[in-house]
């Protein structure tokens, strides 16, 4: 046995020390101090561990639940068309989000029709910029409208706008709000709807289907002219029914698909019952299938 305090060599069972006197005894006391500060030790490091991976799994989750949302009735971003998607990337589509289909509290509903700059001929190429876009509130909801590529905009039915160009009658854009009068459910009134509107195209094609949750989005070609593309977004609530409908001629235009798909991305996005999760988002950021930033 070595002394710790002089260093010299000792007998084994030997009780203090030949050298300097010191008393073994208190070294296995120390030594078993020492052990217990250790052990206290791994088990406050057990403990801070426990805390940090605690604390990092209710982050994660709460990451989770933002990220899937809560609400019954909305869905995140618009998916469009698949034959026009590949051009200039697709976006997703899900059931995420809390939109509410009515304009904000804090803005009230503009008494004239939407302003735009007519224009004699339909050009894609004047909608690629976020400043090409507007918002014009109506009585009890809003939407996004392109203020170069129409020529004119027309009040319809139950607080309804259209948007058209005599130059090209394939190219329009309608958005209305309709009161709800049956006693049908919501499930059954957006299947009804959606219904009534697919009886008039050929090739559709689902892009949401969600009668249960009041939304159907699809596209296809009307029924007795396929140069003529429609989209549809349908929207069903306890008290209204929202239709917005975009209207474009079929091309093989590549890049006229890709500015077009755009477009309909901007008008999803900045449309107040869409239920869309995402702000508007720049070309080259729905080139690059960048969703942008979200509400």
């Amino acid at each position: 046995m070595i002394c710790p305090e002089c260093r010299a060599k000792n007998p084994d069972d030997a009780r203090f020390c030949g050298n300097c006197g010191y008393n073994f005894q208190n070294q296995m006391v120390e030594t078993e101090q020492e052990k217990k500060k250790k052990e206290r030790k791994k088990i406050i490091l057990y403990i801070l561990v426990g805390i940090v991976f605690a604390i990092t799994a209710a982050a994660a989750l709460l990451i989770v639940l933002d990220d899937t949302g809560s609400g019954a009735n909305d869905v995140s971003d618009i998916a469009l068309p698949k034959e026009k998607s590949s051009s200039a990337g697709s976006t997703e589509t899900s059931a995420d989000s809390t939109e509410t289909s009515a304009a904000s509290s804090e803005e009230k509903a503009d008494s004239d029709l939407p302003e735009i700059v007519s224009n004699a001929k339909v050009d894609y190429n004047k909608i690629i910029s976020l400043h090409d876009y507007k918002t014009f509130y109506a009585d009890g909801y809003s939407f996004g409208f392109p203020l170069l590529l129409y020529e004119r905009v027309e009040e319809f039915g139950d607080n309804g706008y259209r948007f058209s160009s005599s130059s090209d009658p394939y190219s329009w854009l309608e958005f209305q709000q309709e009161k709800r009068t049956d006693q049908s459910s919501i499930e059954e009134t957006a299947k009804e709807r959606s219904r009534e509107l697919k009886s008039q195209m050929t090739g559709i094609e689902e892009i949401l289907d969600k009668p249960e949750k009041g939304v159907c989005i699809f596209a296809g070609s009307r029924y007795n002219d396929e140069n003529q593309k429609l989209y549809h977004l349908l929207r069903v609530e306890d008290d209204c029914v929202y239709n917005m409908t975009v209207g474009y001629p079929d091309t093989d235009d590549k890049e006229l698909d890709g500015k077009r798909n755009y477009y309909i991305d901007c008008l999803y996005r900045m449309c107040s019952f869409s239920g869309g999760t995402y702000k508007p988002r720049t070309y080259d950021q729905f080139l690059s299938n960048d969703m942008g930033t979200k509400k």
